[in-house]
Formats: C-alpha cells, structure tokens, sequence
C-alpha cells in the first residue's frame, strides 16, 4: 500500500512548508530481498565448489587448477555483491523518498531525505516562475504511460531548469497544493524571468553555500580576462555511472581471466602444463583469445573515458572578441577547437541533433558526448557544434544572456527570447 501526504505548516508568517512523503512496502522488501542477496551469494560462491570436474575439463582447465577455480570465484562474487547491491539501492530509492517545499521571502527551498540522509537546494524567488502541475500527471497513479520516477507531479521553471516535486501524487492532489501554493505565493505563476545581464560572476568566484542552485541551470556563466567563460559539466545520471563502475570490476575480472588462460595455452605449446585437453586445440583457443583481447581491451578503456568524463568531464567556452575557444576537459585528456567568429559568425541554435546524438540522448535532452551540443557557429556549409550537456531549453536560455550582454554574439529567432 502506497501512501502520500501534502499539507502545509506555517513556520513563520512569510514562510511556509509543504511535506511529501512516499512509503512503498513492496519496494522495502525487494530492497531487503536484493540486500541479501548482495551478501549471501558471494559467501556461496566463496565457500562451496564451483562446477564438477568435468564441466570445467570440458572448458579447457583442469580441474586441479586452482587459479581457475580462484577466478570463478571471484568473478562470480563481484556479480552478486555488486548487481544486488545495485538493484537494493534502486529499489529502496524509488519505494522511500520524502520531500519538503519551503517557501520564504527570498528562497524556494526542496529537501530531499533517503535513508536517513537529507539534502537541500535552494533556489532564488526572484527566478522562479511557471509553477504547474506536470502535464503526463493522470487523474490516479495507476493509469497506464504514469512514470512515477520522473520526479514529481508538480514543476516550476527556475531560470533554465525545470524542477521536479511532489512525488506519486495523482492530479486532483496536486491541482489542490498548487492552489495553496500560487494562494501564498501568487508571483510563481508567471513566466520565468531571465537573470539579469549585470549579475555575472568573475572567474574564480563561486556560491558559499552549496546548497543555492544557479538559475542559469547546468552552466555557469562568468566574466574573464579576456571577454565571456561558460562552464558546463558533463551530463550523466548517478545510475549510469554507478552501472558502468560495475560493468568496469566485471571487465578487469574478464580480462585477467582471459590473459591467464592465453598464458597457459602459450606454456602448453612450449612444454608446460597444458591449459586445454587437447593440445591440438591450442592454436584454435590463442587465435579466439587474442580476437577477443583486441576487442574487449579498446571497449573496457573507452569505458573508463566515458566514466571519467560523465564524472569530472566539463566543457568550457571562452568567447573573446576575435574567436570562440572551446575546450573539453577531463582528469584524463583534454582538447581544444578555435572558433575564428570573423569567419563562422554570431553563435545560433541548430534546429536539432544529428541522429547519432538523438538516438543516444534524446530530442530534447542535452548531449552526454564531448563534440555535439545544441550551439554551433556556421560558415556556409562548415559547421562548428558545441554547448555538450546542454538541454534545448539551457541552450536557448543561454543564448539570451548572451544576446543581453553583447547583441552581436549571437543569433536569436525573435519567438526564441524566453523572457
């Protein structure tokens, strides 16, 4: 049984908090299903005996060899403790969430809480706007195409973002809280204003608060030296990163598995023990071996490059009066692409994605490679995009900031001015 609550407490007379709650029985017990099975199965694989000697014979090992057996184990033990692991966390996350909304004087404030654990953002009044009621929100949550994981039922645009609140509540319930909410605070109702051009950091300067969200959304938008700097990290999900983290243990295990056969089907060549029982199987299994190491090495070290950069990736676009520099930066590599605007002209909006970028992150999602992005400056038929992690709405927003400052860095459609 799923259960929901959305009431409003005074704390203070400009101030007031709404609750959200969601408490899923079901999802708590396959997190605790999940959980032991995080546990139990490596203790299974570690402790009892892995296959029978035949089926390992058959395979190529002998059954006295005990590297072989050492790897099974090990490998098979990552498995369970990190795939159970996974699924307890997602489980336990989507089944025990809890919010609140604060509204005061200067701040819209949600609170998230999981597990004992709570995190605030916060976020400037004077930017938000467009408060509504998502509209895939169906009359009762158990209408088919309802994702409960997209956020929240409600929504308020801050500056470029959209935020998400309220989760699970079907739409009569939230039509109720966002007239409390607009009969509190009746300004949200309005279209979001654009930050105001003179409010530009220098470099270097960041919030002292953590919690303050910027209202240009992912990128921040700074003075240098020499002109404008945007900086947009790389965009990926905590889900994705966390998959590919497992995916990578699994991969080591996988290639250290497989140098150690290679190296014992080489040795039983040369009069060593032999990895296989038939020799003459030998050449067959070092061709497949050293086929597969060509491919699953370059795959594993890609891997590790997306990671990195979903992790501490960042693009960054330095817009001085001559040329536009766009560097793509990461613990692990770096790059760089000189725009000369004499040439390439004022920065646009690309009408949208290659196919490539579409298939892999969406029409209206901003892209998770380095090279794409929704900007691009254009010299007849030479294009140059960049903007990577930039949603549609980020790139349009942010091209209005720029338009603000400086009316001839950029080329905006009239009906593109969010303000």
């Amino acid at each position: 049984m799923e259960t929901e609550s959305a009431h409003p407490s005074v704390l203070m007379s400009r101030s007031r908090t709404w609750n959200f709650g969601v408490s899923r029985p079901s999802a708590a017990g396959a997190a605790v299903f999940c959980l032991l099975l995080a546990v139990v199965g490596p203790m299974l694989f570690l402790l009892s005996p892995v296959g029978d000697a035949n089926r390992i014979e058959a395979e190529g090992v002998q059954p006295e060899d005990p590297a072989a057996r050492y790897v099974v184990r090990i490998g098979g033990s990552l498995f369970f403790f990190v795939g159970g692991g996974i699924l307890a966390y997602a489980s336990a996350r989507g089944g025990c969430r809890y919010q609140s909304l604060t509204i005061d004087e200067d701040f819209v404030s949600i609170e998230y809480s999981f597990l004992g654990r709570s995190t605030r953002r916060r976020y400037r009044r004077k930017y938000v706007g467009d408060l509504r009621v998502h509209e895939d929100v169906p009359d009762t949550l158990e209408d088919d195409g309802y994702n409960p994981d997209n956020g929240g039922s409600l929504a308020f645009q801050y500056g470029a973002s959209t935020v998400f609140f309220g989760p699970e509540v079907d739409r009569p319930r939230a039509e109720s809280i966002l007239s409390q909410l607009l009969e509190f605070a009746p300004e949200l109702s309005r279209r979001a204003p654009v930050v105001d051009a003179n409010e530009l950091q220098m470099s270097g300067e960041s919030e002292a608060d953590g919690s303050l969200s910027p209202a240009d959304g992912r990128f921040v938008l700074q003075r240098s030296a020499d002109g404008l700097r945007v900086t947009i990290p790389a965009r990926s999900s905590g889900f994705t990163q966390l998959f590919m983290s497992a995916w990578l243990l699994l991969w080591a295990a996988s290639l250290g598995a497989a140098v150690y056969f290679l190296w014992r089907t080489i040795a039983s060549l040369n009069g060593g023990s032999s990895a296989s029982s038939d020799d003459t199987d030998a050449p067959a299994v070092i061709a497949f071996l050293s086929i597969w190491l060509c491919i699953w090495i370059p795959g594993g070290l890609l891997c590790v490059l997306s990671l990195v950069w979903s992790r501490w990736g960042r693009q960054i676009i330095e817009i001085s009066n001559s040329e536009v520099v766009v560097s793509n930066r990461s613990p692990l590599w770096r790059s760089q692409r000189i725009i000369d605007r004499q040439k390439y002209g004022p920065i646009s909006l690309r009408t949208s994605l290659g196919y490539f970028e579409s298939f892999t992150t969406g029409k209206d999602r901003g892209d998770s490679s380095s090279r794409g992005g929704w900007l691009e400056c254009r010299s007849g038929f030479s294009k140059e995009h960049f903007g990577a992690g930039l949603t549609r709405r980020e790139a349009e927003y942010l091209l209005v900031r720029l338009q603000r400052i400086d009316p001839s860095l950029v080329e905006i459609p009239p009906a593109g001015d969010p303000s």
